[in-house]
């Protein structure tokens, strides 16, 4: 009888070797138990359990587009950690004060890249209204960028800075944590058509924003969510309703608790 061969052993992430492996599960330990040990999130540790309820089918974005509701836009970009921008469109029902996200836009873009795409979204909705970023520098070197290139620029006093540091970022009302306020009170239109159907390992922008906003603040990238975020920001201040007081505004979902 002919002895049995044994197959040579294979790593099964040859890409991930034993010292990364290790530092991951050291710096990330509960995102690496979900990736490499595949142990699910639970609903206790996301910050969005109600992110999902939120999820309709049958919205195009284009048609959103074309009806011409101001629009607002949240930037987060690269740094020296994070090679990537995002750029998250928002479009803000008058009537209901409803959000609905009508573009995800990711990318390792450089500076004038970041310009382009923006006046790409400029050009797309006319009613932009405020494109908001995380801080005082990111806001300057937004609007140099824009100034300096080339064809229409005229939007660049738009760009505003979110300045309020991370105190209020975990403001369990205003800060990250409210938007499971209003994920709960359905004050979100997530359009399921942009994502459904696409493949687990699809990495556009839609199913970037997706798979990072249900799985954080576990998992092991954050750029789509803070430019929701900051678009969020935008429309809490500016898209308030002229019939309403500055800052006393009833934002659908917001203030029904």
């Amino acid at each position: 009888m002919n002895p049995v061969r044994m197959l040579p052993a294979v790593p099964p992430w040859s890409h991930w070797p034993t010292q990364r492996l290790r530092q991951e599960e050291a710096e990330k330990p509960r995102s690496f138990s979900r990736g490499f040990r595949q142990i699910a999130f639970t609903d206790e540790e996301r910050m969005f359990p109600s992110f999902k309820s939120c999820y309709v089918p049958g919205i195009v974005t284009g048609e959103i587009a074309r009806r011409g509701w101001p629009v607002f836009v949240g930037v987060d970009l690269a740094g020296d950690k994070r090679p990537g921008n995002v750029i998250f469109v928002i479009a803000l029902d008058p009537s209901t004060q409803r959000r609905y996200p009508v573009e995800v836009l990711c990318g390792a873009w450089k500076s004038p890249e970041v310009a382009a795409q923006l006046a790409a979204v400029h050009g797309r909705h006319p009613n932009l209204r405020c494109i908001m970023v995380e801080n005082n520098g990111y806001q300057q070197s937004l609007v140099d960028w824009i100034q300096q290139s080339p064809g229409d620029n005229s939007y660049w006093y738009l760009v505003e800075p979110y300045t309020t540091g991370y105190a209020s970022k975990a403001n369990e009302i205003f800060g990250m944590p409210g938007l499971e306020i209003e994920f709960k009170n359905k004050a979100w239109a997530i359009p399921m058509s942009e994502f459904e159907g696409h493949p687990p390992h699809c990495r556009c922008g839609w199913c970037t924003w997706v798979a990072e906003t249900r799985d954080y603040p576990m998992g092991s990238a954050t750029d789509t969510v803070m430019a929701m975020f900051f678009g969020r920001e935008a429309i809490s201040k500016w898209g308030i309703g002229t019939t309403m007081s500055a800052g006393q505004g009833n934002v659908a979902g917001f203030n029904d608790r």
